[in-house]
């Protein structure tokens, strides 16, 4: 898989982090069009689910992004013209504010769009609705 995602030419991630009691984790997914042919075909990838310790703060997450996105490389060196950082355009992730923060801290090698998941937002209206419906 890395091979593959070595070549592609702009991908985009989506990120989710979660607490259930103590237990913490994060995922990264990223998503990209295979051109190989006369066909595109949408691809996915999970990069990485594990357990997070600390704070969901911004940088925290910033950086688990960053490390994620580094392991594609592996053993490769990292230049300019293969970095997987300069390749990704957009990244998704749910409204909370660390979560959204945290794509302004990943530093000025990722030039990406950040867009909330819609999922979490109908989830939230539809949430607040029958909050207000039974109040």
């Amino acid at each position: 898989m890395r091979d593959a995602l070595l070549k592609i030419d702009s991908y985009s991630v989506t990120t989710d982090a979660w607490s259930s009691g103590s237990l913490s984790c994060v995922a990264i997914t990223i998503h990209y069009v295979e051109t190989g042919g006369a066909d595109w075909k949408m691809q996915k990838a999970c990069l990485q689910v594990s357990k997070f310790n600390g704070s969901h703060s911004a940088e925290a997450l910033a950086e688990y992004v960053e490390k994620a996105v580094d392991n594609i490389h592996m053993q490769q060196p990292i230049t300019v013209k293969n970095s997987m950082k300069k390749r990704m355009w957009a990244a998704v992730a749910d409204g909370a504010a660390a979560q959204q923060k945290s794509f302004h801290c990943l530093g000025e090698e990722f030039n990406i769009w950040k867009f909330w998941c819609i999922c979490h937002v109908i989830h939230l209206a539809v949430k607040g609705y029958f909050i207000f419906v039974y109040i």
